[in-house]
Parts: C-alpha cells; structure tokens; sequence
C-alpha cells in the first residue's frame, strides 16, 4: 500500500496536522492553502491532488458520493484537538492504509465504533 496524502478541513487546527506530519505523515490543511474555499473546491482539490479528506463537517458524506473523493468523518461531540488526533491515532493504528481498488473510501468515526463505505 502506497502512503497516502491527507487534507485537513479548516474545522480542524492545524496543530492536529502538524502533530501528524512530524510522525511522518503526508498532509496539508485547507486553512494553509484555500482558507475560505467552498466545500465543493476543497473537495475537487483533494480530488486532482489525490488527497484524503479529514473533516468534521458531514457535508463531505454527500461530497464523496457526488464527487468520489475520499473522506474520514470525525463525528465526536467533544472536537478539541488532542481528542482529534486521539481518534486517528487508533484508526490509523488499526487500519495502515487503503489499497487503490478500496478508494475513493468514506470513513466515519465516532466515539462509539468506526464505519467505512
């Protein structure tokens, strides 16, 4: 499985990002790079770059199934950021990555259990 590349939606802190890029992961945050952009921008960006988006906004659901982006879905009702990368360091812990033939992948986690479509 080939490294994949992460975006960080603007409604997450961008010390979320930084925490996983020094642990070796390739990624980027859309307030770095598109502050303000719609979701449908965002989402045809990561869509030409081959990104995965990490959003909380449930809107990219939809997004993925309009656009075939692929998308994990943080859905905790407690977002602060240690909690954040918390989630993802257990999902990524379980799950290495996606092969080319599982994408585009939409991945929802919440408090309780982890979903992917």
């Amino acid at each position: 499985m080939k490294q994949h590349e992460y975006l960080f939606d603007e409604n997450i802190a961008i010390i979320v990002k930084d925490y996983f890029k020094r642990k070796g992961f390739k990624c980027e945050a859309v307030k770095e790079l598109m502050k303000g952009e719609t979701d449908s921008r965002i989402g045809q960006y990561a869509l030409t770059n081959n990104k995965i988006i990490i959003t909380l906004d449930k809107d990219f659901g939809e997004i993925f199934f309009n656009m075939g982006i692929s998308v994990i879905l943080l859905r905790l009702r407690n977002a602060l950021p240690e909690r954040i990368i918390d989630y993802l360091e257990k999902f990524f812990q379980e799950r290495t990555g996606f092969t080319e033939k599982e994408l585009p992948r939409l991945v929802v986690i919440t408090e309780k259990k982890t979903r992917e479509r």
